[in-house]
């Protein structure tokens, strides 16, 4: 039987503050930012959707417009040009916004997870602490455990690399090459007529 921890009121309030309400703000920081970063990317989402679609009625209403002045052939390319670039940037951001919510995600499970774990370790200390008993010294060892792991896990989530960046950039100027190609095509078809 391992020993037993015994804290006068003056302690046990001491004890609360270092490792339980400190703690408790921490979780209330972590679950309310990704909460507000769930929410900017659903946003963001909507208002990006909403601008392709915006784009694809914009590049329609112009490029019909002129077709009964246009040489059809390169019209109809740099249309399928155009379109491809839209259908990709479409691609693009659902696999940004999806990635990025799974992330956040995925971590929130983990950080929640660990919070639930190091909860149910500092209840029974309390607990312990505030009865006859006292807590037991191996209960207070497996806390200070779980806190050299909330900072480990705090610290390893920060690097993510610059590789997405690199990725995101290369699908960009795959659009602009669409683009590119439908514009010249476009205006290919109205210098040919």
């Amino acid at each position: 039987m391992s020993k037993r921890i015994f804290l006068e009121k003056n302690d046990l309030e001491k004890f609360y503050k270092e490792l339980g309400s400190g703690h408790f703000e921490l979780q209330t920081k972590v679950s309310r930012e990704y909460g507000e970063q769930k929410i900017g990317v659903y946003f963001k989402l909507i208002d990006f959707t909403y601008q392709i679609v915006t784009v694809i009625g914009v590049i329609a209403g112009f490029g019909f417009t002129a077709i009964s002045v246009v040489e059809k052939s390169f019209f109809v390319a740099g249309e399928g040009f155009l379109l491809s670039g839209i259908l990709w940037g479409i691609f693009l951001v659902h696999q940004l916004y999806s990635s990025e919510l799974t992330s956040l995600q995925k971590a929130s499970d983990t950080h929640q997870k660990h919070f639930r774990e190091r909860n149910k370790i500092f209840s029974r200390i309390w607990t312990e602490l505030n009865s006859p008993l006292g807590a037991s010294q191996l209960d207070l060892q497996n806390l200070v455990k779980v806190d050299t792991d909330t900072v480990k896990l705090f610290a390893t989530e920060e690097d993510q690399g610059t590789d997405w960046i690199e990725k995101i950039k290369s699908y960009q100027r795959i659009m602009l090459y669409f683009l590119m190609g439908g514009s010249i095509s476009i205006l290919v078809s109205i210098l040919a007529k």
